[in-house]
């Protein structure tokens, strides 16, 4: 799965060379996607835990384990950055969704107040 922040600027240099804004499609997909991509990085960043926890009891037995430790503790905390960055992304997707949805009620309701006009 390509990392959400790449696909967001991929995408956004496409709508701007097209000069138009995204769909609802495209946002929910992108969303989607988000998610997926949360969900794989906690997964990844559960696995460098358990793994450091592990390596961790190696320490008075293992000269390798200090290094091994340190390694996939500075991998937790990018991964665990990482998390933050994409988990603000998704939340920026499902504002702009929401404000989609805002706008779609208030056409349907001025859509619907012109006609009650058309027929008073």
């Amino acid at each position: 799965m390509r990392a959400l922040t790449h696909r967001l600027e991929e995408i956004a240099a496409d709508w701007r060379r097209e000069g138009r804004v995204p769909s609802r499609a495209e946002l929910e997909d992108l969303y989607t996607h988000g998610c997926g991509e949360v969900l794989q990085l906690e997964a990844a960043r559960a696995r460098a835990r358990r793994t450091m926890r592990e390596a961790t009891l190696e320490l008075g037995r293992d000269e390798r384990a200090v290094e091994r430790v340190a390694a996939l503790q500075r991998r937790e905390l990018a991964l665990e950055e990482r998390v933050r960055t994409v988990r603000a992304q998704v939340e920026d997707i499902r504002v702009a969704l929401g404000l989609l949805g805002a706008a779609d009620a208030a056409v349907d309701a001025a859509a619907q107040a012109w006609l009650d006009r058309l027929g008073a």
